[in-house]
């Protein structure tokens, strides 16, 4: 009740403050300054502030390694304003107890590119860190998200309560889990580590390219899949940790959801969610382990194929949109794939039915 009390007291304070800021034509920083002591005065927690203005509450060493401008890490943080809203989080634990109320951040293997896009205060404390260790922050909006404020990151859009508004400070907590100074490795180590945890994969491609045959298809040589073929698929990507991140699957999407939003395939037919890979030598719009393994299938076919970054989207990844999650640079990859439907050039095969496409194992929630 007290720490409740604190809030209510601090949020009176900050709307206090910016009432009697536009009568004194006071600046934005004057103002946060304010805010910042009066919030530290009331939190002795906040001791240690560094020359930059961040400050800086150790709750546990590492004993790893300390990252460079030059590494890739991995993160796990959750952010608050100073009324102590959730707007930020890795935890599924708070996402799942919040809902949308707080802006969930999935992504394996978690990188974050330590000269990347990130919050100057957030990269700092990581610089001086070690693997392992564990910090408190309180971020002034000058090493933050300054005078925009953030709207969106992560994932997907913020809904109005939980978005950090223009020069105001938040706070953090966060943990450096690993230095990766060579993300393509070990992208292939999780790949690796993966199928050796699987069994019944079959290398395809250069040890970076694994397909696993669930239920075989069509032996006709109408249904086989080659240049020129239409493709009708249903299918599920995951990461490797067994988070959904895209279906057109719908039990699938019902049981990830809100993460993995039903019918968000990137070309439709009338078929409905169905999504059409129209191959070709050079360009089939999946990307490259998608395409190898409907190269491995037929009409009918179910299976599996993993796969490293090389032959998915590489060391830039995938932005984010309002209906599918960021997919990181360097993340391997799974899908689940069923062909439904050839079409060659010279003849149409019928089409399956979608019935009973999921193997019940793929309906693990994260």
């Amino acid at each position: 009740m007290h720490s409740y009390i604190k809030v209510l007291a601090l949020a009176a304070l900050a709307v206090g403050l910016f009432s009697c800021a536009q009568e004194e034509d006071v600046s934005s920083r004057t103002i946060e300054d304010r805010i910042i002591g009066a919030y530290v005065n009331q939190n002795p927690i906040w001791k240690n502030k560094t020359e930059t203005g961040l400050y800086l509450n150790v709750l546990k060493e590492g004993t790893g390694v300390t990252p460079t401008i030059t590494d890739w890490v991995m993160v796990k943080f959750t952010g608050k304003t100073l009324e102590g809203d959730y707007f930020h989080t890795t935890d599924t634990a708070v996402f799942n107890h919040l809902d949308y109320h707080v802006n969930y951040f999935h992504i394996v293997p978690d990188f974050l590119y330590m000269a990347g896009a990130m919050p100057q205060g957030f990269r700092e404390a990581l610089l001086k860190m070690k693997e392992g260790g564990k910090v408190d922050l309180l971020i002034p909006s000058y090493l933050g998200f300054g005078s925009y404020g953030a709207v969106k990151f992560g994932q997907m859009p913020l809904l109005p309560d939980a978005y950090v508004q223009a020069n105001r400070p938040v706070t953090y907590q966060m943990e450096l889990v690993k230095v990766i100074s060579k993300p393509r490795e070990y992208d292939s180590l999780l790949v690796d580590s993966y199928v050796s945890k699987n069994s019944g994969f079959v290398n395809i491609k250069d040890k970076a390219v694994y397909f696993r045959e669930i239920e075989k298809g069509s032996a006709a040589a109408s249904d086989t899949i080659g240049n020129g073929s239409k493709v009708y698929v249903h299918y599920a990507g995951y990461f490797l940790d067994n988070y959904c991140f895209d279906t057109n699957i719908k039990a699938i999407s019902d049981t990830f959801a809100p993460y993995a939003p039903y019918g968000s395939a990137s070309s439709t037919s009338a078929d409905g969610d169905t999504l059409v890979v129209s191959m070709s030598a050079t360009s089939s719009g999946v990307v490259k382990g998608f395409e190898l393994a409907l190269r491995k299938m037929t009409k009918g076919a179910k299976a599996e194929v993993v796969f490293t970054s090389t032959n998915g989207y590489g060391i830039t990844g995938q932005s984010s949109s309002s209906s599918k999650p960021s997919i990181a640079p360097y993340a391997p990859l799974r899908f689940y794939i069923v062909v439904d439907k050839v079409e060659n050039p010279v003849s149409t095969t019928t089409t399956t039915t979608a019935a009973a496409i999921l193997p019940p194992k793929l309906l693990r929630k994260y």
